[in-house]
């Protein structure tokens, strides 16, 4: 970024923390909600000034139908908004979701809220709680996987990285910058599902997925992707012998395939 966009971007993450004060003064001032909390990057503390707010509230179950049959209205009674979008299919049980933009001097804020019956109310961990009017329970973590559960799950995502491995290969040889990209990044999160499931034996939630650091461009040239590519398979080869020696030497032949994949695919391009 440049000083510009960097100054920018803490003005935007700035408007948007004072938005959420906003919100929450509201939403403590209704006695009908009995909890709030962030989740998303902000809950999980590893957001940036350009987050969203992934904000949940739980409500008093002879309130929420009110809220589910129309939650604009409420979303309008704490504020304006320029757009919305109603997606029921993932509320959560018993309640209510709606995708909103509230305007804004550096952009559109974006506010996913999300609406629980206190009968319903788990609070997740990873979250950050706003405020507390009721004690919500709090999710256990993760059950730690058997080891023939975690053995068999480490095999799938190192499986699946090899797989992307090789078609990330492919449309990097058809020349297609941007689609190869797509597949580099599902590579990325390929492997980094199997190191967060070596890390901790569990299994990762979507947002979970440490993503293996990508260029800060697109490599435009084909032997740009490919080195990329290449440094991503030595990664896993590691993380096998690292951690899953027996399932290196299952994957051997499937491993050697890939490389003499990328080599030959590098001899046409010479």
């Amino acid at each position: 970024m440049t000083s510009g966009e960097v100054n920018d971007a803490v003005a935007y993450g700035r408007e948007r923390d004072e938005l959420l004060s906003r919100i929450v003064v509201r939403l403590d001032d209704d006695p009908a909600i009995l909890a709030a909390w962030l989740a998303g990057s902000l809950g999980r503390g590893n957001a940036d000034s350009l987050s969203d707010l992934d904000l949940w509230i739980v409500v008093d179950d002879d309130r929420i139908l009110e809220i589910a049959v129309d939650p604009v209205a409420f979303v309008h009674s704490i504020m304006p908004t320029i757009m919305e979008i109603h997606a029921p299919e993932i509320a959560p049980p018993g309640g209510a979701y709606l995708l909103t933009w509230i305007d804004g001097q550096n952009g559109p804020q974006q506010v996913d809220w999300y609406w629980q019956p206190a009968s319903k109310a788990i609070r997740p961990g990873q979250t950050r709680l706003l405020f507390e009017r009721r004690a919500i329970p709090v999710a256990a973590s993760p059950q730690r996987l058997s080891p023939p559960d975690l053995e068999r799950a480490v095999d799938q995502a190192m499986r699946d990285s090899l797989q992307m491995a090789f078609v990330a290969t492919k449309y990097a040889r058809r020349g297609n910058a941007w689609t190869t990209t797509g597949q580099m990044v599902h590579l990325a999160a390929c492997i980094g599902t199997a190191e967060w499931l070596l890390r901790h034996g569990s299994a990762p939630d979507f947002d979970d997925r440490a993503r293996l650091s990508l260029p800060e461009s697109i490599p435009v040239t084909f032997e740009d992707r490919r080195a990329w590519i290449r440094q991503s398979l030595d990664r896993v080869i590691a993380l096998l012998n690292d951690r899953q020696p027996s399932t290196l030497a299952d994957m051997a032949d499937a491993i050697r395939a890939v490389e003499r994949w990328l080599e030959a695919t590098a001899a046409d391009e010479d």
